[in-house]
Order: C-alpha cells, then sequence, then structure tokens
C-alpha cells in the first residue's frame, strides 16, 4: 500500500514539474529597442507592450551592438510580470545590412524569412 502511495507521489510530482517547464518554454517577441543599459534591454514589442528584458544570457557583443530604434527577436522566458522577460537570445533585424542579422552565440545563417 505504501509503494502505491508513493508512486501515486512521484507521478503527480512528475506532472507539476512538466507543468513548471511548459510554462518555462521559449518564445519569440518581435520589437524595437527603446534603450539598452548593460544587460537590460527596453524594447517596445509590436503589440504596443514595453517589456524589460534581461539579457544576462546574452552575449556581450551582441548586448554591445544593441542601439535605440534597432528592430529586434527576442527569444526568451517570460519573468515575473507579463512586461519582463529573460533573453536567450536576440537577433537583429536582417533589414539592416550593416547590422548583419547575427543571433547571440552563433553565427548568422543563410537566408532569413521576414519578419
Amino acid at each position: 500500500m505504501r509503494k502505491i502511495f508513493g508512486l501515486i507521489f512521484v507521478l503527480a510530482a512528475c506532472v507539476a514539474l512538466a507543468g513548471a517547464a511548459a510554462a518555462q518554454t521559449a518564445q519569440n517577441v518581435h520589437g524595437t529597442v527603446q534603450s539598452v543599459q548593460g544587460s537590460q534591454l527596453t524594447v517596445k514589442a509590436d503589440d504596443g507592450r514595453v517589456l524589460s528584458v534581461d539579457m544576462s544570457a546574452v552575449g556581450q557583443n551582441i548586448q554591445q551592438a544593441l542601439t535605440p530604434g534597432m528592430g529586434v527577436t527576442i527569444t526568451g522566458s517570460t519573468g515575473a510580470s507579463a512586461n519582463q522577460m529573460t533573453a536567450q537570445y536576440v537577433q537583429q533585424d536582417s533589414g539592416d545590412p550593416s547590422r548583419g542579422g547575427a543571433v547571440a552565440g552563433q553565427p548568422a545563417a543563410g537566408p532569413t524569412q521576414p519578419s
């Protein structure tokens, strides 16, 4: 009987962890850089939200290349509120040939689809 309750407990814990992992799935948000201060990025998303983005996991070269007015796509997870994100990658829009559309930690790859 204890084995059955133990098994039920383990299964319930696995379901809870799977739900938490699903809530942390990465999402893409496109917008325009408003400001950059160290590893903090402020972006106005295309849907009108102003997002505060933690870029600690993004390479320094990408962080330093971001400037106000630049279009970007952020891949990451939501933070404590709907207006906070933690970035895993930040990709500069490829429409600016001087920027190259590089992704943090990865070279730009092949042709890209317009956003």
